[in-house]
């Protein structure tokens, strides 16, 4: 990470909401705009902090900030992360013969925030272009499941806001409303060539609708995914191609995502998941879209305790 730059991925968050009803099981809702559940989250925040800790107990992240800018139209989230695990951080100037350690104290770790700006108009239905910045140890994947996190525990809190109309739009039907909120990878034009430079293995197309179908009387065997295997005839038919073309059947059948399995020409076995109808990455951050911001007035710091100014300007600006 440098001081003088930063790097961006482009994103689609779509949001989604449904309830459990005991006699339909998981109902689809309207959700409520990305403004205003961001507005929740800001406000739920400021009386409880949440956090996380990742598996191993020595990585924390939360949200730092949070920014609306209503009259614009656009967000700002900061993620932070702590790692007491990290190694302290060394500073030396050789020209000098100058070496500083910078040792931690307490229950200190070393920081790092990502940025994370969303477009509050959709592009379609319920989802928004999203961009999150490239930083040490906070991927899609940590912004989607903080997020979550958050709006589970303003959910206990503040069970009011959560309560939405039903689809059919009968005021008199008010269903409690879970959220989900999934980023999928715009692609960038390194995926197409590294696809077509090297050999296709074969494709896994799923299908999610039917999950937890019991096929037991005690219904403690239930059915997680529905997959087709697919075997490639022709390895010199351009990969992307047959991709797409594989994408596009599957969507037609109501199948949700493609994987991708295939070796680059480095000999590198590979597996990418792609979403059927968008041809979006999901949780996959190597191939997604990217974009450099350069020209900052001042050196940038690994982490900030609120949102930074020049990064969320330039960010918004992309949008």
């Amino acid at each position: 990470m440098k001081s003088n730059t930063r790097t961006v991925k482009y994103f689609d968050c779509q949001v989604s909401a449904h309830a459990n009803d005991k006699n339909l099981g998981a109902v689809d809702l309207p959700p409520r705009s990305m403004a205003d559940l961001l507005a929740n989250m800001k406000a739920h925040l400021t009386v409880d902090p949440c956090h996380r800790r990742n598996r191993t107990k020595t990585e924390t992240f939360h949200i730092a900030d949070i920014q609306i800018d209503t009259a614009r139209n656009k967000a700002i989230i900061l993620i932070n992360r702590s790692d007491t695990l990290a190694a302290d951080q060394a500073i030396s100037d050789p020209s000098s013969a100058h070496f500083n350690v910078s040792p931690k104290q307490g229950n200190e770790g070393n920081a790092s925030s990502a940025h994370v700006a969303i477009n509050l108009i959709p592009v379609r239905g319920n989802t928004y272009v999203t961009l999150i910045e490239d930083s040490i140890g906070i991927s899609s994947k940590d912004v989607c499941m903080l997020i979550g996190m958050v709006l589970r525990s303003s959910a206990i809190a503040n069970r009011t806001f959560f309560y939405v109309n039903d689809a059919s739009g009968d005021p008199a039907l008010r269903r409690f409303a879970k959220y989900k909120f999934l980023f999928r990878g715009h692609l960038s034009a390194s995926f197409e060539k590294e696809l077509n430079a090297g050999v296709l293995s074969g494709l896994e197309i799923s299908d999610f609708t039917k999950a937890a179908v019991a096929f037991d009387a005690a219904a403690t065997a239930i059915e997680q995914k529905k997959v087709i295997y697919l075997k490639p005839r022709d390895k010199k038919h351009p990969v992307w191609d047959t991709v797409k073309s594989v994408c596009k059947t599957a969507d037609a059948n109501q199948f949700s995502s493609v994987r991708v399995v295939y070796t680059d020409d480095a000999n590198f076995a590979r597996k990418v998941e792609l979403d059927a109808r968008t041809l979006q990455l999901v949780n996959e951050d190597r191939f997604v879209k990217k974009a450099r911001l350069e020209n900052f007035t001042v050196r940038l710091d690994t982490g900030f305790e609120t949102v930074h100014g020049e990064i969320s300007g330039k960010m918004c600006a992309l949008l």
